[in-house]
């Protein structure tokens, strides 16, 4: 088995998305499971995976909110794996 030492000690996958990271919009539809199961083969650098809510402008209450999902990548040949593999 090849372990990668960001993997043993848990500093892969953050919990926000820092700046200097490159962010794609991910679909609604996609499944989470599988995708991380293709990060992990396929990349070998930090990356976060987050929902973000932003409202709408003019927005009254909660009827214009929207949730994203978004997926960055601090590693930029990691970001061009994802946008030219991942299917």
């Amino acid at each position: 088995m090849n372990i990668k030492p960001q993997d043993w000690h848990n500093i892969r996958r953050l919990e926000c998305i820092p700046k200097h990271f490159t962010k794609f919009k991910l679909s609604t539809t996609v499944n989470r499971l599988k995708l991380l199961k293709w990060i992990e083969f396929n990349t070998a650098g930090r990356y976060a995976v987050t929902g973000e809510v932003t409202r709408k402008n003019g927005a009254v209450g909660s009827a214009m909110v929207l949730k994203e999902e978004f997926i960055a990548f601090e590693e930029p040949a990691d970001a061009t794996m994802f946008s030219l593999f991942y299917k």
